[in-house]
């Protein structure tokens, strides 16, 4: 019957602890970061528990030779391990991201910011929609440039009389 030792703090409890003191130091201390600074650390904190958990129970289990149980403990261990939380700020930061994506229509910006806010556990399901919708405008347009140019290469009135409304209705400069 022994006192169980204190779990040391992860990088990233140190991390989170790190940011806090810097916030706390500031004149004018933004309270909201603070209290979400605090939950990352106490979710931070639970995951770093779990994770000696599992070592001390590894440790006992290779200790009695019960290399079985030692395998799974072992398994679960390096699962636990490969979580990375994701804090409060890096959600926010992707969800901006994913709103200017949105806002500005961008295909390379969707492309990029749509994996990193479903990696936050974000939402992506409008911007994934959009992202198709963009691509088909974008597929339109370039086949509707590639009509005019055949047109304008043919010097055919019929089928610029055509093509321009096509490439217009797409947004292709017919100027």
């Amino acid at each position: 019957a022994g006192v169980e030792n204190p779990v040391l703090p992860s990088e990233a409890a140190g991390a989170i602890k790190s940011e806090m003191a810097a916030e706390m130091a500031k004149s004018k201390k933004d309270f909201k970061r603070l209290k979400q600074l605090k939950a990352d650390l106490d979710a931070q904190c639970k995951h770093d528990a779990k994770v000696a958990q599992l070592e001390a129970r590894l440790e006992t289990a290779m200790a009695k030779m019960d290399f079985d149980v030692a395998d799974e403990l072992n398994d679960e261990l390096e699962a636990l391990k490969a979580v990375v939380l994701v804090t409060a700020a890096e959600v926010a930061a992707a969800e901006a991201k994913l709103k200017a994506a949105m806002e500005k229509r961008s295909i390379q910006l969707l492309q990029k910011a749509i994996p990193q806010a479903e990696n936050c556990g974000v939402d992506t399901a409008a911007a994934t929609a959009l992202l198709r919708q963009c691509e088909q405008e974008a597929a339109a347009a370039a086949a509707a440039a590639a009509g005019l140019k055949a047109a304008m290469d043919k010097r055919s009135i019929q089928l610029l009389q055509k093509a321009i409304p096509q490439a217009e209705n797409c947004g292709v400069d017919t100027a």
